[in-house]
């Protein structure tokens, strides 16, 4: 064991019953609950002026599926961000996000996971950004705790498992001359609001990363147009390579140095 690497994985947060705030699951209409989990979020006061509480403020009809509306979700990311006075990562950092917790119960996905981390390293310097000064590291241990079909709940087996996936991480990133630091909250939007502002993103096999992504690309490539839908396409790692930098190039295009939200 690392001792460097687990002291650091010990402050990660563990959300062991969130299965209600499932922020991806209920914009992208996923699971076998989302309805009931949509009325759930707009009724119950814990959830008040959250960002998916606002977002599904915005639906008429909470029931009925429909593509996310990107536009809409970067206004209220990027309001929700300037409201509370969020942290934003430093110009010349790398943020990767990581989809850790209940991950561990499909095992085909945590494979991949620890396929797509384990050359981190190497894939970094592929990507043609200078090397970060800092490197963030979102995540949080979520478990959705569905009693409906008894999945998704933490044990000590799983978190043994996903120390094994960021063990990996930790001694990749670690071959970098970058500083490395954990941001992980129990308050989801913080943390996807530190990932929507990030300089630069690290493909990730989070689907919350990928939707986060879409809707502020949708405003940077067009500011003046109405809704954006996504094509949510699975995540392959190559793709993923080539799309940060046709974005790199993009925000070349418009004059811009960074990923920051413009307000």
């Amino acid at each position: 064991m690392d001792e460097a690497a687990y002291s650091l994985f010990k402050e990660i947060k563990i959300l062991k019953a969130n299965k209600h705030y499932r922020f991806t699951d209920l914009i992208l209409c996923r699971g076998i609950r989302w309805a009931q989990d949509r009325k759930i979020i707009l009724e119950d006061e814990r959830y008040k002026n959250t960002i998916l509480r606002k977002y599904l403020e915005r639906t008429q009809n909470i029931h009925l599926k429909k593509p996310p509306r990107l536009r809409d979700l970067h206004e209220i990311i990027s309001q929700h961000a300037f409201e509370n006075n969020f942290k934003r990562p430093g110009v010349n950092s790398l943020t990767i996000p990581v989809r850790l917790g209940d991950i561990t119960e499909e095992k085909e996905r945590f494979d991949q996971s620890i396929r797509l981390y384990k050359n981190l390293h190497r894939d970094i310097k592929k990507l043609e950004i200078p090397t970060p000064k800092t490197i963030y590291i979102v995540c949080a241990l979520h478990y959705g705790a569905n009693e409906i079909n008894g999945k998704y709940f933490f044990s000590e087996d799983s978190y043994r498992k996903n120390y094994e996936l960021f063990e990996i991480i930790y001694k990749q990133l670690s071959k970098l001359n970058s500083k490395i630091v954990l941001v992980s909250s129990r308050d989801i939007d913080k943390d996807i609001c530190f990932i929507s502002r990030g300089h630069y993103i690290y493909p990730s096999q989070s689907k919350m990363t990928e939707l986060i992504l879409s809707a502020h690309n949708s405003f940077l490539c067009n500011p003046t147009q109405k809704d954006v839908f996504a094509s949510h396409r699975k995540n392959q790692q190559e793709a993923n390579f080539t799309q940060l930098k046709r974005k790199r190039q993009e925000l070349q295009k418009l004059s811009l140095n960074n990923f920051y939200l413009t307000h």
